[in-house]
């Protein structure tokens, strides 16, 4: 399923970059989301960082998330929550069960 969901993901984005111009601060923020395919939310039992931040905010949001991740930090935030689940659910959750 996770491979499936990646093809699509992969051909959305594509589809989503062609439609939209180069020098649009949109087009330059999904280059910047491009960048950090492998910024993935932490799934697992083991102690996490819950990160909440404003999509507005995404640029910065992306940079700091990298760095604790780098620097070896579990770091869950709204990325891993998927499609079709109760966002206040799954937030409250991860909320809880945070370090």
């Amino acid at each position: 399923m996770d491979q499936r969901r990646s093809i699509v993901t992969q051909v959305v984005f594509q589809r989503a970059v062609a439609s939209i111009r180069a020098d649009s601060p949109f087009f330059l923020l999904l280059m910047q989301i491009r960048r950090c395919v492998q910024w993935q939310a932490y799934k697992g039992s083991d102690k996490f960082i819950f990160f909440s931040y404003s999509h507005r905010d995404a640029r910065e949001a992306i940079d700091v998330v990298e760095q604790l991740q780098k620097h070896g930090y579990n770091v869950w935030f709204d990325e891993g929550i998927d499609p079709g689940a109760e966002w206040d659910e799954m937030i409250a959750r991860h909320i809880r069960d945070c370090a």
